[in-house]
This record gives structure tokens, C-alpha cells and sequence, in this order.
């Protein structure tokens, strides 16, 4: 889904679930769209699980180094 998709001057990003609360930064090429879906023509493997919703909330996250949601200590 185009909603997978980030872009940071110019580059378009996806993020790859690397473990249960992991996420890394990749930098794709897109393809053909049809205004609710892009085709990803490089940049991922078979078997990479995408961030295909709250992709802006990750971002968000990483940038500010927050501990992910869920996991909030509080007292």
C-alpha cells in the first residue's frame, strides 16, 4: 500500500520489521501505482514484513527515540 511509503528529501522509504519490536529503515524505488497500492521495484527481499500501516508513527518514533508503544514506564 502507498501508505507503506515515507519520503525524505526525495527518497522514498519503507520500514522492515526485524524483530517483534524492531524496525530498520529502507531506502526502495517505486514503481506504477494505482493511487492505493505501489509496486516496490528495489530495495526489498522475499520474506521482508513491511510497516504497511502507521509507517509515519514509526518514523515519528525512531526520530525521537521514543520507546515504542506499549511499552511505556510509568510509574
Amino acid at each position: 500500500p502507498v501508505s507503506a511509503l515515507t519520503e525524505e528529501q526525495g527518497v522514498l522509504y519503507v520500514y522492515v520489521q526485524t524483530s517483534s519490536h524492531s524496525f530498520r529503515k529502507q531506502e526502495v524505488a517505486a514503481g506504477a501505482t494505482d493511487g492505493s497500492r505501489v509496486e516496490i521495484t528495489a530495495g526489498l527481499r522475499p520474506g521482508d514484513k513491511v510497516v504497511t500501516r502507521g509507517a509515519v508513527q514509526v518514523r515519528l518514533a525512531a526520530a525521537a527515540a521514543l520507546v515504542p508503544e506499549g511499552h511505556s514506564h510509568d510509574h
